[in-house]
């Protein structure tokens, strides 16, 4: 997917209904500015008391679309590329989390010559070493996601944002046990709650500039995260209940395939699922 062309995404099935409100929510958003805006087309009406009033309207698109996409993706495992490169992203993240957890981070030198060029080398290799290399909108997700975990790690005071600003070699563990499962859970969550952004962007055209504020693409895309990241398990919560536990990375490698379900909606006792 390109950066100059935004996604048109699915539009028959379930996406149509969720589409067609959609745009009736983004015409109902510039009607309302439109009737207070003066001559000179400045919007009177209080942006603050539209972004109050979209966030319940966003929630209810957020439920509309990932039921679209369960309901796609459970017909066709296959649909789109999603759970087939969501799988193979969440077991390279658990990979890469684990060659920080172990001192084996091979992929960073750290030697850039200043801590702004070290940071972006490092979230550069991190989304290298997780996101696969295909074209599709799934990948660019993929890659996206894999960013954002990335910037998590960075943002994190410790062994590892020391080791990037200083420039020291990632050796011995630079991660803790619960930012390895943080990371963990927001890469699936991240995932799809930018595949969603991707549709419904391209379908977003607020024709007065304050309205942007609104964000209807970024509304829905935080609730779809707030949904997926109460489905994913918690590598760290599992090991916890375990009298001879293993790894943490073999723990959360076993949860990969779980994860991806639950980040799709696709329930864990049916026919073909990973829990199944």
């Amino acid at each position: 997917m390109g950066t100059s062309t935004k996604y048109p995404g699915p539009r028959g099935g379930q996406w149509k209904a969720a589409n067609q409100r959609l745009g009736a929510w983004v015409s109902s958003i510039d009607r309302s500015a439109a009737r207070s805006a003066d001559g000179n087309g400045k919007v009177s009406v209080s942006i603050e008391r539209l972004i109050q009033e979209s966030d319940e309207r966003a929630q209810e698109l957020a439920d509309q679309y990932r039921a679209a996409l369960t309901a796609v993706v459970g017909d066709d495992p296959s649909a789109f590329g999603l759970r087939d490169r969501l799988r193979a992203g969440g077991d390279r993240l658990v990979d890469t989390l684990d060659s920080l957890l172990a001192g084996t981070a091979g992929w960073f030198s750290g030697k850039e010559d200043s801590a702004q060029v070290r940071e972006e080398a490092f979230i550069r290799g991190f989304a290298d070493q997780v996101a696969g290399p295909g074209g599709l909108v799934a990948d660019t997700m993929v890659r996206q996601a894999a960013v954002a975990c990335a910037r998590e790690l960075l943002d994190e005071s410790g062994p590892l944002q020391e080791a990037v600003t200083e420039g020291k070699p990632l050796l011995g563990a630079r991660i803790s046990g619960d930012l390895f499962c943080l990371v963990f859970q927001l890469f699936f969550r991240d995932s799809v709650a930018k595949f969603i952004t991707a549709i419904v962007a391209g379908k977003v055209r607020l024709t007065l500039a304050p309205l942007h504020l609104i964000d209807p693409a970024g509304k829905i895309a935080d609730w779809v995260g707030q949904q997926v990241a109460a489905h994913i398990p918690d590598p760290c919560e599992k090991g916890a209940g375990l009298a001879d536990a293993p790894s943490l990375a073999d723990l959360a490698r076993a949860l990969v395939a779980e994860s991806v379900d639950r980040a799709l909606g696709i329930p864990v006792n049916a026919p073909g699922s990973a829990a199944a």
